[in-house]
């Protein structure tokens, strides 16, 4: 019995890689194909972000590297592993790329807090159900004006985190004197 040479074993592991991906993608594809599709529409009016990475739900920002994408509405189906329980997650990013669906109010009507971090504070939840929503809704009903402005960013590091709150500080102090 002769054994097959190396190349010939490779080969041949590679056309069974390449069957086992056509048959793993004809499967997937029956099944209705990807479950978490992220939907990015943009504003009326809304000024033309450059991608990062051709991903619509971010873009390229000079300070951090990339940042949400902003005056978008993000939707995102969010399904169980098994494909059930199918739940839309709609997020709204206003004109400063902020997680929040109401407008922002002056300045001198409420307290600002700015809140970054990573994709754990940005959060894979309705806007309506974010932390920051959450905490300016019971500042509001405790008759503390208070605005919580949500910086989080998926894919940032504690560097790019502190960076953004900075850039958006200097931001809201830059408006307030106009």
């Amino acid at each position: 019995m002769t054994r097959a040479s190396l190349k010939t074993r490779i080969a041949a592991a590679c056309v069974a890689t390449l069957i086992a991906s056509g048959l793993v993608y004809g499967v997937w594809s029956a099944y209705g194909g990807p479950k978490s599709t992220v939907k990015v529409e943009a504003l009326e009016g809304a000024e033309k972000d450059e991608p990062w990475r051709g991903q619509g739900n971010y873009a390229v920002d000079p300070v951090a590297g990339l940042r949400p994408t902003r005056s978008t509405v993000l939707r995102m189906p969010m399904v169980a592993l098994d494909g059930s329980d199918v739940q839309e997650v709609v997020k709204h990013r206003e004109a400063n790329a902020f997680l929040r669906e109401k407008p922002l109010p002056a300045l001198e009507d409420a307290e600002r807090v700015i809140v970054v971090g990573d994709s754990h504070l940005d959060g894979v939840v309705s806007t309506v159900d974010n932390l920051t929503t959450l905490l300016e809704d019971a500042a509001t009903a405790s008759n503390t004006p208070t605005v919580f402005l949500n910086a989080g960013c998926g894919f940032y590091s504690l560097w790019q985190s502190v960076l953004r709150a900075c850039d958006s500080i200097h931001q809201s102090l830059a408006e307030s004197t106009d």
